[in-house]
């Protein structure tokens, strides 16, 4: 299946680019590409650069003012007058396009040298009779002057140079008006004019082919004639032209005229036609007089055996169908190998049609080379826009139905290839086979039937790629992680604590029963929404089990929470007070100028618990976003600790209780599908400005929210600033409260900024200070006697007071007694030493825990021991012994009872089992 899918994408390029190339030029050869195929030659005609005046010509224009002052139509006498004043300026050739005055007597008896006086007649045609020539001029010296437009928009883009007419006729010249007059300049000069055996013109060594059948991109002309494509200059510089007035009245110089090809015509006359600069000049909208039309092909002539311009060429019709499919056919592989979304299939768009008309324009401009701009845009865009269409309409469905079949039969073959798909470079391949797997996984989801089946789910897809594909969406990872929970709570053997680890994954399957319904597959949303519904109904049935069981054992439920910070979809009703920091933390983020603030206090008081169930005390216009910096000061590199940052923030947004999106920043980007299947990150140097700029896209996203950027921990960042010798880290924060109006910083930690290196008080100012400290008393005794719902009454009132005294209301200390009472009721229910219907706990048992606490909490007790200095040791020795301070320890004492270890006299502890426990250590020698 894997090497067949290999060649998928070859065949359909090659079939699509072969359907969309056959549709193209069945479009082509019916005409209707025509029109847009001529305008965009005749814009890239108009593209050129202007070219300088050919000054081998000069246009002697009668104007309608000439006509009034010498009369209308003009007369032989004027005409022939003209002629002399020109021919005594030593013209080469003078040509006459007045058809006017053709049919009169005498027209050129005044001539010196008849040889090089040219005159212009007009072959009959359907509506319009002939124009004959004049009949004192041999006819070797008469060219006819009928130009070809085309019908579509009566253009001029082809002159005919060669033609015959009726014997019976007057006009039976062969030459064209400007072909004889170019031919005749050119012979004067020494240039022989035959034709060779294509039939094509040959003026001394220069070859003037004539159009084929079907020339460039017209499909349905006539050609009969010896036709070229005119090779325009831009009217305003084709040659000097002057007026009749001014040749008859002598205001002519004489260079202008000497060894010149003259041509003399009418500029207002009513028969005017239109050219290509139509489009870009506003006098050539009413259309362009035949005599400069004229001028124009005689212009190209001439410059073609002059100068070695080369004439507008183009391919063959064979050579143009093999460019279509070949353009076709790159379209299909771009298409291929994109990842389909609106930005990525605007930019091939644009940049391909760009690269297009680019390549195009020059081979126009450099080479004269017209190649069709049209057609090959449509055969790029129509099949890129196919393949994608095709992908998603019968490669997606058809595969993945192909791979879920194969998985049904050789599961073990299935999901090599499908793992071998999702490493493939190619984004369709890894569509396919992340549709497949999404298959295969509900369809594994689904059957489950108990607790245990939803547990060894882990282990079942644990061939599924980590980081999971994108295109799975978010849902199946979270089963996995649901599924993960309910396997860790299937290890422990507490009944009580089996409940209690049960909470976490019904809660996040109640939350994506909610989430499922802005999932963009319909058919995904229902699968996966009977799956999470199926796995609530088992889970919430155990539980209720569980619950039975843990009745029937007659055994006290195991919530209390000591050590780890409780967190709000878990703990619940467990976190306690703090309604005064919550409500002057939203007082201050929502002031005109909100101040930094920073949140201290001592260890394990409840700080991070605070900022986690912050997002559920304040109001929606504030978004409190936690970084855990502790986490992030594993970095030894700028960009690794923007990466975190980045990456806690996305996370945090998604963990609000009304969940909220962030993209990751365009200097991150993360490319999960890669070689291996790991996360590769790709930062630019200058990370912390990107940062910046994410920000404010944030702000602009988000422009009636304030965010509230929680930096736990912050102290860590001072190992960062120090791994790395940059303070660019502090600058950010700096910038982001000096720009930034909606982010406000809260820095939360065990230190003040006057603690810490004197850099953090030079970077952070306007500092508004909120301790976090001890529980007061109403919310310790609730944390003690009802730390969630129908909790039963366990403690007698003097055991109550106890704890309270022990703990000096220390949440941590509270949870750590208050879970070894549980524990000590729960061994003596289970040894049979007491009856569960009426056990509670005494002032003896709380003492009788006191050693427990002391062992289980060491951790927290030495942490707090070795964070004092040697002189604070030596003092609360002293204390313990019942040494009296003196003067000199003052300074001491203040120290200790900021950092809430003594009462405001300094002369006893506050929280008394720590007391037990530097007595303890002092003890032990320590």
């Amino acid at each position: 299946m894997f090497k067949r899918s290999k060649l998928i994408g070859l065949q359909i390029a090659t079939i699509t680019s072969f359907a969309i190339t056959s549709l193209i030029l069945g479009v082509r050869h019916l005409g209707l590409l025509q029109s847009f195929e001529l305008g965009a030659y005749d814009h890239m005609l108009i593209s050129r650069p202007i070219k300088p005046l050919d000054e081998r010509l000069l246009l002697v224009t009668i104007t309608k003012e000439d006509r009034q002052t010498f009369g209308d139509p003009l007369s032989v006498t004027t005409v022939n007058k003209l002629i002399t004043k020109l021919e005594s300026y030593q013209p080469r050739v003078i040509g006459l396009y007045i058809n006017d005055v053709s049919s009169e007597k005498g027209l050129g008896t005044l001539s010196v040298d008849k040889s090089k006086l040219l005159a212009s007649c007009t072959f009959s045609s359907y509506k319009r009779s002939e124009t004959p020539p004049p009949s004192d001029l041999p006819l070797e010296n008469i060219g006819f002057s009928d130009i070809i437009p085309d019908y579509s928009d009566l253009t001029i883009r082809r002159a005919l140079l060669f033609a015959s007419s009726d014997d019976d006729k007057e006009c039976v010249t062969r030459y064209s008006f400007a072909a004889l007059a170019s031919l005749v300049y050119l012979e004067k000069q020494g240039f022989k004019s035959t034709f060779n055996k294509n039939k094509s013109w040959v003026l001394g060594d220069k070859v003037i082919p004539k159009l084929k059948a079907k020339p460039g991109s017209y499909q349905d002309i006539d050609t009969r004639g010896h036709q070229i494509l005119i090779n325009y200059r831009h009217p305003n510089s084709l040659a000097r032209k002057v007026t009749l007035k001014q040749v008859l009245n002598d205001k002519i110089n004489f260079n202008w005229v000497k060894d010149k090809l003259v041509i003399i015509g009418d500029i207002d006359f009513n028969n005017k036609l239109f050219t290509p600069y139509k489009a870009l000049l506003p006098n050539q909208l009413s259309g362009t007089p035949g005599v400069l039309i004229q001028g124009q092909v005689a212009s190209q002539i001439l410059s073609t055996v002059l100068d070695g311009q080369q004439q507008i060429w183009y391919l063959s019709d064979w050579a143009e169908i093999v460019l279509i499919f070949t353009f076709s056919i790159v379209g299909a592989f771009i298409a291929w190998n994109l990842r389909p979304s609106f930005l990525n299939i605007s930019l091939i768009v644009g940049s391909s049609i760009a690269s297009l008309y680019f390549v195009c324009l020059v081979a126009f401009i450099q080479q004269s080379f017209w190649l069709p701009l049209v057609p090959f845009i449509f055969a790029l865009i129509l099949t890129q826009i196919t393949v994608i269409i095709c992908c998603k309409l019968y490669l997606y469905p058809l595969f993945s139905r192909r791979f879920f079949e194969d998985y049904l039969k050789n599961a073990e073959t299935a999901q090599d290839e499908i793992e071998a798909l999702i490493h493939s470079s190619n984004h369709n391949l890894q569509t396919v086979a992340a549709i497949a797997l999404n298959k295969i996984a509900v369809n594994i989801l689904i059957r489950c039937q108990t607790m245990s089946d939803i547990a060894g789910i882990r282990f079942q897809l644990s061939w599924i790629p980590s980081p999971t594909p994108k295109q799975i969406g978010t849902t199946l990872p979270q089963l996995l992680s649901i599924s993960e929970d309910v396997w860790a709570s299937t290890q422990t053997t507490g009944l009580s604590q089996r409940n209690e680890l049960l909470k976490r994954p019904i809660k996040a399957l109640q939350n994506l029963l909610k989430s499922l319904a802005f999932e963009k597959s319909s058919q995904t949303a229902g699968a996966l929404h009977e799956v999470c519904s199926k796995w609530l109904k088992i889970l919430e049935t155990a539980q209720r089990t569980l619950q039975e069981q843990t009745l029937h054992s007659q055994e006290i439920q195991q919530v209390y929470v000591a050590g780890n910070a409780l967190d709000p979809e878990t703990a619940e009703y467990r976190f306690k007070g703090r309604v005064d920091i919550f409500r002057e933390i939203e007082t201050l983020t929502l002031m005109e100028q909100p101040p930094v603030l920073l949140m201290y206090g001592g260890r394990r008081t409840g700080k991070t618990s605070t900022l986690k169930y912050l997002p559920y005390r304040v109001g929606s216009t504030i978004l409190p976003l936690l970084v855990d910096l502790q986490g992030a000061a594993s970095a030894t590199t700028l960009e690794g600790l923007a990466k975190n940052l980045v990456t806690q923030i996305i996370e945090a947004g998604r963990r609000l209780p009304r969940r909220l999106d962030l993209p990751y920043p365009s200097f991150l980007q993360n490319n999960k599908l890669h070689l291996m299947g790991k996360s590769r990150f790709t930062v630019q140097q200058d990370v912390f400005i990107d940062l910046q700029d994410w920000f404010a896209e944030i702000e602009r996203a988000h422009p009636e929210k304030r965010f509230l950027l929680c930096l736990d921990e912050f102290e860590r960042l001072s190992e960062v600033i120090s791994a790395t010798n940059s303070r660019v880290p502090l600058n950010f924060l700096r910038n982001i409260l000096q720009h930034r109006r909606q982010w406000i910083l809260l820095f939360s930690g065990s230190h003040t900024f006057d603690e810490l290196p004197n850099y953090w008080s030079d970077y952070l100012i306007n500092t508004r200070t909120i301790r976090v400290s001890f529980l007061d008393e109403e919310s310790a005794r609730s944390l003690i006697t009802e730390p969630v719902k129908d909790f039963p009454n366990i403690y007698q009132q003097g055991a109550v007071d106890k704890i309270i005294e022990l703990t000096h209301c220390q949440p941590y200390l509270i949870q750590l007694v208050c879970y070894e009472v549980v524990e000590l009721l729960n061994r003596e229910i289970r040894a049979k030493k007491r009856q569960a219907s009426n056990i509670t706990a005494s002032i003896n048992d709380i003492d009788s825990v006191i050693p427990i606490v002391l062992e289980r909490g060491n951790q927290y007790f030495r942490e707090l021991w070795y964070s004092f200095k040697e002189p604070e040791r030596d003092y609360l020795h002293g204390l313990t012994n019942g040494k009296n301070p003196i003067e000199t320890d003052k300074m001491i004492m203040r120290r200790l009872i900021r950092k809430e270890v003594l009462n405001q006299e300094g002369n006893k502890f506050q929280v008394p089992l720590v007391q037990k426990f530097i007595e303890q250590i002092i003890s032990e020698g320590d």
